[in-house]
C-alpha cells in the first residue's frame, strides 16, 4: 500500500503533483496521531498482546476496502526495476540520499518516549510528545506537498533534509526538558512527514510519468535496509552507554549523533543532485 501510494498520483496528476502526494500522505499522519495516543491506552487497559490484535484488525478492516478502491490510469510497466536510471547520476544522488537518510529517519519516533521517560517525563507525557510528533509530521506532508508545486519538489527535499540534521544534531541532543524536546518533536516531525512526499515528488519530477514508477519504486528498495538497520544501530549505541537506565540526555548523544551525522551525509548529496540541475539554488526545481 505504502509504494503503491507513491507512484499512483503520477498517473493521475501532473501540475499539483506535490500537492497530491501530500494529501495522499496526510492520512498516514493522521492515523499516526491517533495511534500513539490509542495504543498506550490499549496497552494499559488491555496489555501488549490484544493491542497488537486490536492493530492488526484495524489495518485489516481499513486496508482490504482501500485495496478493492484503488484504480490505475496507466497499464503495468513491463519491469519495475531499471538499472539504467543509474545512468542519471543526479537520480544516482537521490538514491544514495534516500538509501542513507532512511538510517536516521526512524530513530526519533522509535526513541523519543524512551528518552521522555528518561529525562524525568510520565508515559503519558511522553505519549502526548509522541501525538506532537505525529501530528506535525501529518502538518509537514501536507504543506511540503502544497511547496513542492510551488518552489521546487528538489528544493523541498532539501530543505527537509537539512531540517532533519539540524534538528537532531542541535536541539535533540540538549533536549533536556520538556519544552526542548517538544520544539524538537514539532520540527522534526515535520522533517519527517515532509521526506516521504518530497523525496518520490523530486524522482517523479526528474524522470517524468514513465520512469518514475520503476525509480520510485528502486528508491523504495533501497530504504529497506536502512529500515532494518538503522534502529538497530541507535539501540546498540544506547545499550552501550547504558542511556536507557540514565535520568539525563547525555547518554544517549551517542545514538543522536549517529542520527544526525547520517541525515547530514544525505542532506550533501541531495545538494549534489541539486547542484547538478542547477547552480542557482532559488530557480525552481
Amino acid at each position: 500500500m505504502f509504494t503503491m501510494s507513491n507512484s499512483l498520483p503520477l498517473q493521475w496528476f501532473n501540475d499539483r503533483l506535490g500537492t497530491a502526494n501530500g494529501l495522499v500522505k496526510l492520512g498516514g499522519g493522521i492515523g499516526a496521531t491517533v495511534m500513539a495516543l490509542v495504543v498506550q491506552q490499549l496497552i494499559d487497559k488491555v496489555g501488549i498482546a490484544w493491542t497488537f490484535r486490536v492493530m492488526a484488525l484495524t489495518s485489516l478492516a481499513s486496508g482490504i476496502p482501500t485495496a478493492l478502491l484503488i484504480r490505475e490510469r496507466a497499464p503495468p510497466s513491463s519491469s519495475s526495476i531499471d538499472m539504467s536510471l543509474f545512468r542519471n547520476l543526479t537520480f544516482f544522488f537521490l538514491f544514495v540520499a534516500g538509501f542513507i537518510g532512511i538510517f536516521a529517519l526512524y530513530i526519533p519516533s522509535f526513541f523519543l518516549p524512551t528518552v521522555a521517560t528518561s529525562i524525568g517525563l510520565s508515559s503519558t507525557t511522553a505519549a502526548g510528545v509522541m501525538a506532537c510528533y505525529n501530528a506535525c509530521m501529518a502538518l509537514g506532508r501536507l504543506a511540503s506537498g502544497i511547496a513542492c508545486d510551488q518552489l521546487g519538489s528538489t528544493n523541498m527535499l532539501l530543505l527537509t533534509m537539512a531540517l532533519n540534521a539540524v534538528t537532531i544534531l542541535a536541539i535533540w541532543s540538549v533536549a533536556s526538558t520538556l519544552a526542548v524536546l517538544i520544539v524538537f518533536a514539532a520540527l522534526n516531525g515535520i522533517a519527517n512527514g515532509a521526506f516521504f512526499v518530497t523525496m518520490p515528488t523530486a524522482i517523479g519530477r526528474l524522470l517524468g510519468p514513465h520512469a518514475a514508477p520503476a525509480g520510485i519504486g528502486m528508491a523504495i528498495t533501497g530504504w529497506s535496509v536502512g529500515d532494518l538497520l538503522g534502529n538497530p544501530i541507535a539501540g546498540f549505541l544506547i545499550a552501550t552507554t547504558h542511556a536507557d537506565r540514565a535520568n539525563s540526555i547525555v547518554p544517549y548523544r551517542a545514538a543522536i549523533f549517529y542520527a544526525g551525522g547520517t541525515a547530514a551525509i544525505s542532506t550533501a548529496l541531495v545538494l549534489v543532485a541539486r547542484l547538478r540541475m542547477d547552480a542557482n539554488l532559488i530557480k525552481k526545481f
